[in-house]
């Protein structure tokens, strides 16, 4: 880059290609339909937080159920969608049963960890805050002190008791 113009715009390229893949990462894949009907449910919520009406209640019980059935039918729908674009034969990217079961697979989410009144973000602070917990939960156990020296006189003894070991005899029946 000679010029001040190319590194403006390739800064500025820069820039926007960080910013589109940060909002394409961090928002939500769910359909408008389904956001309103979350925002709906929170706020029926809310009012019968609020009121303890029946009504309210009943309302809420409501958007409930239509939010799941939303949910289902989208989770349905994606399925759907996934196993007609596979391949019986497994000659696409991935065969029919390896599809299926991965989309049946549970995720097991991983929580995240708090490194005191923050949360560990990267994974050096994963590895610190790991450290820093191990090192206080598992700690040696402290020495009580010698009770008798004579234990120790006899321990450091060279041949200390040296008994014949008993030679074993199968009992014949």
């Amino acid at each position: 880059m000679s010029s001040v113009d190319e590194l403006e715009n390739a800064s500025l390229y820069f820039t926007n290609l960080v910013q589109e893949l940060c909002t394409s990462n961090f928002y939500s894949t769910l359909a408008m339909g389904i956001r309103h009907k979350i925002e709906e449910k929170r706020r029926l919520r809310r009012v019968w937080q609020l009121s303890r009406h029946l009504s309210d209640k009943s309302a809420l019980n409501r958007a409930i159920k239509e939010l799941k059935s939303l949910l289902r039918a989208t989770a349905n729908e994606t399925v759907r969608q996934t196993l007609e674009l596979m391949s019986p034969l497994g000659r696409g990217e991935r065969s029919l049963r390896k599809s299926t079961k991965y989309l049946n697979k549970v995720r097991i989410p991983i929580p995240p960890i708090r490194n005191g009144n923050t949360w560990a973000r990267t994974d050096i602070e994963k590895a610190e805050t790991l450290v820093t917990h191990l090192a206080a939960v598992f700690k040696p156990n402290e020495a009580q002190g010698d009770d008798d020296p004579d234990i120790d006189f006899i321990l450091n003894q060279d041949f200390q008791l040296m008994f014949r070991p008993h030679q074993h005899h199968p009992v014949k029946y």
